[in-house]
């Protein structure tokens, strides 16, 4: 218990933005480090991989820096590889077969094309490596995979549909930023506009795909407000095409709702500076903690379910420190698949 309250501890102090920033570096060094590093193991020592679609998002630095610090703990050895870009699926399936033929000890992996890497999840079945999905709840379709881990992404998105019609009184004209097409986006984007539906006075003006990208949700949403001057919120399927478009608002002396999901860092940042309105907390980092932490219990002949729901979090200026501090995070939970719809 004590030590379970000591990791407790460790998270909430890596939240802060200094720690951040040493996170960022340290993934980027583990990038560094090629595809033949993982025989440097010694002799015995577990080799686990972690394998974002992308190190472009904080929210992703946030995951490895979780999952390094827990790894550390058990003495396992962490082997991080992205592709340059979330969209290069294909890139992420040759990585993990170099993986799979590297004889690592475990695959933790956030698919973007949840399609496109089955065939990399049936080499590692056929090499008896366990794969691990994180940050999805929804099945692959392909192969065996031994627990996935993540946050319910319709449900998320519910909440800041919820968020939407309190802040603007069941009345407005709203803006979407739109992912790479992906079970995320589909699930974020209908989820949102499963609750907004039954609000006939609110009015989504405009829609448009940002790649998940800051500097996209800038410029679409810059192009937006000026068809569409009476935009009073956007709403980002992600946290950095939300700052995007804050920061285009703010260029354009706009005062309307940015919201977002993630709960990166910078968001937070953003969000006690006033730049953004609200995001949902995913807390990226202690997912990567619950990623190790349950590998370490397969490795121990534990049981653990098959879909594992990590919490969200409405997160506004009003609640932002107990955010940050770790206090409203809450312990994860068996759950069930997250059909797409």
């Amino acid at each position: 218990m004590k030590k379970r309250e000591k990791r407790g501890k460790q998270a909430r102090r890596q939240m802060k933005w200094g720690r951040w920033l040493g996170a960022a570096a340290a993934c980027l060094s583990a990038l560094a480090l090629g595809p033949g590093h993982a025989q440097a193991a010694s002799a015995g020592q577990k080799t686990i991989a972690i394998l974002p679609p992308g190190m472009t998002s904080p929210f992703y630095v946030q995951i490895v820096q979780g999952a390094r610090k827990i790894a550390q703990e058990y003495g396992y050895k962490v082997i991080v590889e992205a592709p340059p870009a979330e969209s290069d699926f294909n890139t992420q399936v040759s990585m993990m077969e170099n993986l799979v033929s590297e004889h690592v000890s475990a695959i933790a992996v956030c698919p973007m094309d949840d399609k496109a890497i089955g065939t990399a999840i049936l080499q590692a079945n056929k090499a008896h490596i366990p794969v691990f999905i994180f940050n999805g709840l929804a099945s692959t379709g392909a192969g065996n995979v031994t627990e996935y881990i993540g946050y319910n992404q319709r449900e998320a998105a519910h909440k800041l549909a919820q968020f939407t019609v309190q802040v603007l009184h069941g009345h407005g004209n709203i803006m979407i930023l739109d992912g790479i097409p992906s079970y995320y986006n589909t699930e974020r984007v209908g989820g949102y506009k499963e609750i907004i539906k039954n609000y006939p006075n609110i009015h989504i003006v405009e829609e448009q795909q940002a790649d998940w990208l800051r500097s996209e949700g800038l410029s679409v949403t810059m192009q937006a407000l000026q068809a569409h001057p009476n935009i009073q919120l956007v709403y980002g399927a992600s946290d950095e095409m939300d700052i995007g478009a804050a920061i285009a608002a703010s260029q354009m002396h706009k005062h309307i709702y940015t919201i977002g999901i993630d709960g990166n860092p910078v968001t937070l940042q953003d969000i006690q500076s006033g730049l953004v309105t609200a995001t949902i907390g995913t807390f990226p980092y202690q997912m990567g903690e619950t990623v190790v932490e349950q590998m370490h219990k397969y490795f121990m002949g534990q049981s653990i379910p098959k879909f594992l729901e990590t919490p969200t979090v409405l997160v506004t200026k009003s609640n932002l420190q107990a955010y940050e501090s770790g206090k409203l995070w809450t312990a994860p939970k068996a759950s069930h698949e997250e059909v797409e719809m």
